[in-house]
């Protein structure tokens, strides 16, 4: 997913205004490449942002840590950090390392309270200042949740359900040969899909989006048998939702932390149930899905699935969705939260109203 003009405007802008540069960002500089993770608001501005960059096969450079002044102390410095950090993980870095300068004291602080040590100290020549390098040694994404017993993967019943169409999907020799991508090697295959990590009476809210766009870069899948194809699916699909990588992802969140407020983001997915009404990518990324294509995938996988949360919330996010979903029972229409459905002024509010009806029809959750 492309991120605007607009956002990259305001993140040159922050990052310029929040820290002593030598060589100030524009947006054509943002725009080159994508290692920015940003925080927005409620009205879609960028109220935080941070860079992250691989510079050697084991390190990622955590840069420029920055929060919009009226927004300091809430915690999205923190936040921020974290995201970098799993972004690091994910790029396959085992340490991630920051520079800053001697004497400011926010940003020491904040880097030391999540684990740094400062390794060397030495003078800048091109900003004259004396700078301190700080290093973190990574645990592997996998390992962390292992060791912390955090579970990664949705529900057996769930996976019961998915797994038939990694085989692949005997869909591809009928409605979807020639329509839709299978091709783990380059990344397509059924996806898309996150949570659902308890038992599904525990889920209260369903978000069912379109179909998957164009995979990242790094995003390969090796071939092997169904089962594990698709528990490597999960977990970059979870890590990917957690790094929050592009405004699919930010609004995705948005609409979570306005439905369980304060509450982390895997205890949230406890709750929720995210997946995409046709499971495959289709040629053209944002093209049109063939009607026979979207009849397969809800008759094969979508009301399965649905089905395993008679009592859930399910929102359906964007047109495409509302449509395959038209003679579902209660659903309720919002926006998409990709591009270019998420740019549009209604969307967020159609958002809000999702918030809204589910704390209504769950006021006891917290």
């Amino acid at each position: 997913m492309t991120m605007s003009r607009e956002v990259a405007e305001q993140i040159a802008h922050l990052l310029n205004t929040q820290n002593q540069l030598t060589v100030p960002y524009t947006a054509a500089r943002i725009l080159e490449h994508d290692r920015y993770i940003t925080t927005l608001d409620g009205s879609g501005k960028v109220i935080g942002a941070v860079e992250i960059k691989k510079v050697q096969w084991y390190q990622c450079e955590i840069d420029h840590v920055s929060v919009d002044p009226d927004f300091k102390r809430k915690g999205i410095g923190s936040g921020l950090l974290k995201e970098a950090e799993e972004r690091a993980r994910q790029l396959g870095a085992r340490l991630t390392q920051c520079t800053i300068r001697v004497g400011n004291v926010e940003s020491e602080g904040l880097f030391k309270k999540h684990g740094y040590v400062g390794t060397a100290t030495f003078r800048n020549e091109n900003s004259a200042n004396d700078v301190t390098v700080y290093q973190k040694v990574l645990v592997p994404g996998s390992e962390r949740a292992a060791a912390r017993g955090v579970k990664m993967l949705p529900h057996e019943q769930l996976r019961a359900v998915l797994v038939p169409a990694y085989s692949p999907c005997p869909a591809f020799e009928t409605a979807c040969k020639g329509k839709m991508q299978w091709a783990p090697e380059e990344g397509h295959v059924p996806r898309g899909f996150a949570g659902g990590f308890g038992p599904p009476g525990d889920v209260r809210l369903v978000l069912v989006c379109a179909e998957p766009g164009n995979p990242y870069d790094d995003e390969k899948y090796p071939k092997g048998p169904p089962a594990s194809v698709l528990k490597t699916v999960c977990r970059y699909v979870l890590t990917a939702r957690e790094a929050s990588k592009d405004l699919y992802h930010q609004n995705l969140r948005y609409i979570l932390n306005g439905c369980f407020p304060g509450m982390e983001f895997r205890k949230q997915l406890e709750r929720v149930w995210i997946t995409n009404s046709v499971l495959c990518s289709a040629e053209r990324e944002g093209g049109q899905v063939p009607a026979a294509v979207g009849h397969e995938c809800r008759e094969r996988y979508l009301e399965a699935q649905l089905r395993l949360f008679p009592t859930a919330l399910v929102v359906a996010l964007g047109r495409k969705a509302q449509q395959r979903l038209r003679t579902w029972r209660n659903v309720q229409p919002a926006y998409s939260v990709a591009p270019p459905g998420c740019h549009r002024r209604e969307a967020r509010p159609s958002w809000d109203a999702v918030i809204k009806r589910f704390r209504s029809q769950y006021p006891d959750l917290p």
